[in-house]
């Protein structure tokens, strides 16, 4: 269960140097800084018949500061130094503009750096199964359903999710997490063409993960 190799192909320390240096130059009291990368894959039959596919994917970088004891943000989907610097400090001048309507200062609580790798559990990458095997697992899903006479129609999809992290902040932390989940739906379309009305019943189960540690963190004193 390795960390996709297109995220970590991507300079991730580089860029939270960048964007910690730079927020640390223009007086931030502290800084985080997180890179994330989210794959996604979608399949869709409508009574047996596919109706679509999607397989695409995000990444991103933002930053967060305490500047002053205010709160400032800022993101770019550019994946570059500059970007990372300027990003940093966009951040920095939100949260000066922010100053002003602050309630109290924010305060962190102490906490020590932690370092680790943490990724979801799993047997078979559902990213490796081939979208023809989706597709027919799913139209046989919805044929079975659609062999009850009392059923019309019938909508069967799964999407396929890989969201990827880097963390990083000005207290030393280091971490990637990597969470990879797929949620299955079948839709019964029920009409009643004499009274005019329909019904309609779908699977409610959830996605369901867990992470596992494939690196052990650590907490230096």
């Amino acid at each position: 269960m390795p960390v996709e190799e297109a995220f970590v192909a991507l300079p991730l320390d580089s860029l939270a140097d960048a964007a910690l240096t730079r927020a640390n130059e223009l007086g931030a009291d502290h800084v985080d800084v997180r890179v994330e990368r989210i794959r996604t894959r979608s399949v869709e039959i409508r009574d047996t018949e596919l109706a679509g596919t999607h397989d695409g994917s995000l990444v991103g970088l933002a930053v967060r500061v305490l500047h002053d004891g205010t709160w400032g943000f800022a993101a770019t989907p550019h994946l570059t130094l500059d970007e990372a610097r300027a990003t940093a400090e966009r951040a920095v001048a939100v949260a000066r503009v922010s100053h002003p309507l602050r309630s109290g200062p924010a305060q962190l609580a102490p906490e020590p750096a932690a370092h680790g790798t943490w990724v979801s559990q799993y047997e078979i990458d559902p990213f490796d199964v081939d979208v023809a095997d989706t597709v027919g697992l799913l139209t046989d899903y919805a044929q079975r359903v659609l062999d009850d006479p009392r059923v019309d129609h019938v909508t069967a999809s799964l999407q396929q999710v890989r969201e990827s992290w880097y963390y990083a902040d000005s207290s030393g932390s280091r971490t990637i997490q990597q969470r990879v989940w797929v949620h299955p739906q079948v839709e019964a379309l029920a009409v009643d063409a004499d009274a005019g009305g329909f019904e309609t019943m779908r699977t409610l189960a959830p996605p369901v993960l867990s992470l596992i540690h494939i690196s052990e963190p650590t907490r230096p004193t």
